[in-house]
């Protein structure tokens, strides 16, 4: 008497498997690469509201110190106007200096147009897990140049950097 074969094989079941296995490493990358990608886009729209706020910060002289920029990110969340109104420019997240898988903060040693009277500003955004939250380390100052590259790392920009060194990439304000 013969058996009618019921079933599948243990090798189909591994060859089955395998496929599911490499489909789904294919699918995991282009996860990460999107989130990657939005950590990115979400570092730099954060840097042009950095901006955008200073400058708000600038022409308000929340601080009563003349018109200056503000220098630090958790002065352009807590401010108060003449009427005694909490102000808040930037979002709790972004004043702590984090966001969007990126640590923000300031180059201390930056004056406009290299210019040691005329103070500007200038704010870098590093990722805060190199290739897992994002690759590119952002710098933008007050005159609104903007620049990026892939430092290969998550350090911390503590000076404004040489951009005409080739490396850096200019982005458009």
């Amino acid at each position: 008497m013969v058996r009618a074969k019921k079933g599948f094989t243990m090798v189909e079941m591994m060859i089955v498997l395998v496929i599911i296995g490499i489909i789904a490493a294919f699918a995991i990358h282009s996860m990460l690469e999107s989130r990657t990608s939005a950590n990115e886009s979400g570092a730099e729209k954060a840097l042009r509201t950095l901006v955008d706020q200073e400058s708000v910060f600038y022409k308000t002289d929340y601080d009563a110190d003349g018109k200056d920029y503000s220098y630090d990110l958790a002065n352009l969340r807590n401010q108060v106007d003449g009427a005694g109104v909490a102000i808040n420019l930037i979002g709790e997240d972004l004043a702590a200096g984090l966001k969007e898988g990126y640590s923000f903060g300031v180059c201390t040693t930056y004056n406009a147009a290299g210019d040691a009277d005329k103070r500007g500003f200038a704010y870098y955004a590093v990722p805060e897990v190199y290739k897992q939250t994002g690759r590119k380390t952002y710098v933008v100052n007050s005159e609104g140049l903007f620049f990026y590259k892939d430092t290969g790392s998550n350090a911390v920009i503590a000076a404004w950097p040489d951009v005409t060194d080739g490396t850096w990439v200019a982005m458009g304000t």
